[in-house]
């Protein structure tokens, strides 16, 4: 596993007479990974049809949110759990929040250790490399300039 970083320098906002520090910034490479792509994954990695995997995935979709709707939190062994919190407007006194109160509501995710990135692995398929993408000269859409792609670790 290859992971690209940019160097970005950024300035403590909250101390202007810093200066500046330069830090690797993880990037994006190639093209996102779609419903498609993952159901074809599976499909190679299983005896399922992609008929079967698009279904089991609608399903599951729409129990999850079924259970986040009704209170509950998602516990996905192996993967983590998912949960709701909401951004609200502060209320003077108990008496006075309401619902109106809830300005937006968002779906959390907490990653379980199993998939939890781990600087330190010991496992070589877990092991994560690092490369800067600007050094390799790879675009983000996963393409190369005249240099080449990245071929190497940090």
């Amino acid at each position: 596993m290859a992971i690209a970083y940019k160097i970005v320098a950024k300035k403590n906002p909250t101390d202007p007479e810093s200066g500046v520090k330069y830090y690797p910034r993880l990037v994006t490479m190639g093209n996102t990974k779609t419903l498609e792509d993952i159901i074809y994954d599976i499909k190679e990695m299983s005896s399922l049809s992609e008929g079967d995997i698009r279904s089991v995935l609608a399903n599951f979709t729409e129990c999850m949110r079924r259970a986040l709707y009704n209170s509950q939190s998602v516990n996905i062994d192996g993967f983590g759990v998912f949960s709701l919190s909401a951004r609200s407007k502060g209320a003077e006194s108990p008496k006075e929040v309401q619902t109106a109160n809830i300005r937006a509501v968002r779906i959390n995710f907490r990653a379980s250790s199993r998939i939890r990135p781990d600087l330190e692995a010991k496992n070589p398929a877990d092991k994560m490399t690092f490369y800067n993408a600007e050094q390799t000269g790879e675009t983000e859409d996963g393409g190369t300039d005249e240099e080449g792609g990245p071929d190497g670790a940090m």
